[in-house]
C-alpha cells in the first residue's frame, strides 16, 4: 500500500520516525538496523533509546530515507509487534 506514511520499499539506508509517550514538540528519527529492515511497519511498537540509560516504547509514525542532520541517529533496539497495533487513520490523528 503506498502513500505518505507507508511507502514502496527502497534499499539504502532506513529510518523511523517514532512517536514518543513523552512530553515532546514532534517525533524522534531512529536508524532501522539491516536485520529489522523490511519487518518494520508504521503504526508498530518499537523499543528505542533516549539518552544515556532511558528505553522507551513508542510507535513507528513514518518510514523513510531521510537522514537527520541536526543529531546522531541512534539504532532501534527491538520491534515488540508482529503486526500494526496503530493504523494509517489514527497516525494522522
Amino acid at each position: 500500500m503506498d502513500s505518505p506514511l507507508f511507502p514502496p520499499a527502497t534499499e539504502g539506508p532506513r529510518f523511523a520516525d517514532v512517536i514518543l509517550p513523552l512530553s515532546l514538540p514532534q517525533t524522534l528519527t531512529y536508524g532501522i538496523p539491516a536485520s529489522m529492515q523490511g519487518l518494520l511497519l508504521p503504526g508498530m511498537r518499537v523499543e528505542v533509546a533516549l539518552g544515556r540509560n532511558r528505553l522507551y516504547a513508542g510507535v513507528v509514525e513514518r518510514i523513510h530515507d531521510e537522514q537527520p542532520q541536526v543529531y546522531q541517529v541512534k539504532p532501534i533496539r527491538q520491534i515488540i509487534d508482529e503486526r500494526p497495533v496503530v493504523n494509517e487513520t489514527q497516525l494522522r490523528f
